[in-house]
């Protein structure tokens, strides 16, 4: 009985395996350069942070850069503030595909860089899947487009993410 329980068990769990990574099939991972936060920042001479110069600062980009980024996750996830929703609008007015696309993105997802915290705009699709597994936190590669900064604040839109160890 016990193994019939098992065996029942890890069916389920790779029925919802494959249905968490539907998300993540969808893309081409071969598109996705490896990188830092700091990279990409310094890669594109971006200027984040709190300062008050910094904090002002807006600086959207066409989405062409794809950066594969692994990172920290401290498990929490928010809505979108009013600002990253003032974000998501300005970033969209970049292309005309974007409009369609930015409708996913719902929440953020909290990581940490170097003690510092990072919010990630993240798609509705990959909110349950994270939850699942990594609600206490842990280490994620997060597939990420690029869109600059607003406000000072980087602005990367994860498309998917995989857990690390």
């Amino acid at each position: 009985m016990n193994i019939q329980l098992s065996v029942m068990r890890m069916g389920i769990l790779v029925i919802l395996a494959a249905n968490w990574s539907s998300a993540f099939s969808q893309i081409d991972r071969s598109a996705y350069r490896d990188s830092t936060i700091d990279e990409v920042i310094a890669e594109h001479s971006l200027r984040v942070g709190s300062s008050e110069t910094a904090g002002k600062d807006t600086a959207l980009i066409a989405p062409e850069y794809k950066y594969r980024l692994r990172l920290r996750a401290t498990g929490r996830i928010r809505k979108l503030t009013p600002d990253m929703m003032d974000a998501v609008s300005a970033w969209s007015r970049t292309n005309p595909d974007l409009p369609a696309f930015l409708k996913e993105y719902t929440q953020e997802i909290e990581v940490v860089v170097e003690d510092k915290s990072v919010w990630l705009i993240w798609q509705r699709s990959l909110v349950a899947p994270f939850r699942a597994e990594r609600s206490r936190g842990g280490y994620i590669d997060v597939y990420a487009i690029l869109a600059g900064v607003f406000h000072g604040n980087l602005l990367l839109f994860a498309t998917a993410f995989e857990s690390v160890g």
